[in-house]
């Protein structure tokens, strides 16, 4: 993964306070765009690279996306370590901290394993929405498999339909899905006439 973050725009959600200017220096120095804002987030938020909040004062009003997961990687600033707290950033999927006061180091860290955290979480999430359809296509599949081996006289109609996938490039899934529709549409024209 890339480590050179320069030209990243950064959103901080933090009331204005002098740490912030500490803050905002490292990000300089790291080459990032920043833009504070405060008490809650803009709607463009999921624009930006990263987002750095407030733990201690953070509450799901401020954020576009309410209850739902961080949609961009985020960095929580942590000064008290209360567990209803930390169980609200466990909730909402923050993906790196960052100790309050803030000191001269720290965040070009925190940003590189909340991008890394965040993209692992998303690269997860497409894997499992794509086999959770596959599972869904099952029957499908199983019934494009056997109109294929009605119409060829064939044991092997999944055979059939592997070749067909591969002929065109395509899922198994999406391959059953064409069968099943050619297959359909003589009997729609047949009920129309």
């Amino acid at each position: 993964m890339d480590s050179d973050l320069r030209g990243a725009r950064l959103l901080v959600l933090n009331r204005p306070h002098d740490s912030l200017r500490v803050l905002r220096r490292q990000a300089e120095i790291i080459g990032l765009q920043v833009t504070e804002c405060w008490p809650s987030l803009p709607e463009d938020a999921t624009g930006y690279d990263f987002l750095v909040l407030d733990a201690d004062a953070g509450h799901d009003e401020q954020l576009p996306w309410g209850a739902a997961p961080m949609p961009l990687p985020t960095v929580a600033l942590i000064g008290s370590e209360a567990p209803g707290r930390i169980d609200w950033l466990m909730s909402r999927g923050v993906h790196a901290t960052l100790m309050q006061p803030i000191g001269d180091r720290g965040l070009y860290a925190a940003l590189l394993m909340a991008r890394y955290r965040f993209a692992t979480e998303t690269e997860l999430a497409a894997r499992l929405q794509k086999q959770a359809w596959q599972l869904s296509q099952r029957e499908n599949v199983l019934r494009a498999a056997l109109l294929l081996g009605e119409a060829e006289g064939s044991p092997d109609g999944y055979a059939q339909l592997r070749r067909a996938a591969t002929a065109g490039r395509i899922t198994v899934e999406e391959a059953a899905l064409a069968v099943i529709s050619q297959a359909q549409a003589p009997r729609t024209a047949r009920g129309r006439r």
